[in-house]
């Protein structure tokens, strides 16, 4: 989408979420080293829920709409980035998801 990969560059420059907030996350969730997550639109991933989450996961699946948020994402070995926009179809991940997420986007879907 134009509006979403005109932004991309800023996106960085959010408020990002308090570390803690992951921890706890991981915690209530649970996640562990053998558990997978689903990040429906991760935008850059910039202090967002994949990267935060990514260090207590085995793997994160995160999509977006926008190829220029994916480009500017936080890259991380255990984070899958692929470009999917939910509005038009369904998303099917590459394997069965613990857990599904969504950060600042709900309201976008």
């Amino acid at each position: 989408m134009a509006l979403f990969d005109s932004v991309a560059a800023g996106y960085g420059r959010r408020t990002e979420y308090d570390e803690q907030v992951f921890e706890r996350l991981a915690q209530a969730l649970p996640l562990d080293a053998s558990r997978t997550v689903l990040d429906i639109a991760t935008g850059t991933g910039a202090g967002a829920v994949a990267a935060g989450l990514s260090p207590f996961a085995k793997r994160v699946y995160a999509f977006d709409q926008s190829a220029n948020m994916l480009a500017a994402a936080a890259r991380r070995p255990n984070i899958d980035y692929i470009l999917h926009d939910l509005n038009l179809a369904p998303f099917a991940a590459p394997e069965v998801c613990d857990h599904v997420v969504i950060g600042r986007a709900i309201q976008h879907l």
